[in-house]
């Protein structure tokens, strides 16, 4: 499997080939148009088609983090639009440039059952769906993926009951760039150890 690109896709046209999940699951079929903008760019986020990646001579040297980043694909979800765009600008700054948003915790499942983020940050307290009852489902089905909950309530009753539902880490709102990326470098440990 190979990433979708621009060359292979483009926006108003007919996909020439179906496209897929990193896990192989079918997100689009042959044939089908897109004039929809958002899914459009979602596709190109986090499609794949069949076929390799073009070979080149491996060369040993350490992986550079934000190259690591550029390939991650996170969802970040938050019933706050400003939060949203602020965590977004603060990811894309750290280099992640393939993001998916969600503004409840029912969003953020479908979302994540479709496209398989390798990273996710959720608000506790989210309509619908709240961020706590979202991370225990995600936890039975994708028990390895990296979640990180957000509350603008840091008490430690908040922290412990996060931690113990599975999360992988904890972010205060307004979270400070320094925490972000404590947590970011804690995701890329992990992938880089498993």
């Amino acid at each position: 499997m190979r990433r979708l690109t621009t060359e292979l896709f483009h926006f108003g046209e007919p996909l020439p080939m179906p496209v897929y999940n990193k896990d192989g699951q079918l997100l689009a079929g042959a044939g089908l148009t897109l004039n929809d903008e958002d899914l459009y760019r979602e596709l190109l986020d986090f499609g794949f088609v069949e076929g390799d990646e073009p070979r080149s001579e491996p060369v040993q040297r350490a992986p550079d983090p934000r190259q690591l980043l550029a390939e991650v694909g996170v969802l970040i979800a938050d019933d706050t639009p400003l939060l949203l765009d602020m965590l977004e600008k603060s990811l894309r700054n750290l280099g992640v440039q393939r993001i998916l948003r969600a503004e409840d915790g029912e969003l953020a499942l479908a979302r994540i059952g479709r496209y398989r983020p390798d990273m996710v940050f959720l608000d506790i307290d989210m309509p619908r769906r709240d961020g706590l009852s979202t991370l225990k489902e995600l936890r039975g089905e994708f028990p390895d993926l990296f979640v990180c909950m957000l509350s603008a309530h840091s008490s430690v009753q908040n922290v412990r009951t996060a931690l113990a539902a599975g999360a992988s880490g904890f972010l205060v709102k307004p979270f400070q760039q320094t925490r972000l990326e404590s947590v970011v470098n804690q995701f890329l440990k992990q992938r880089l150890a498993g």
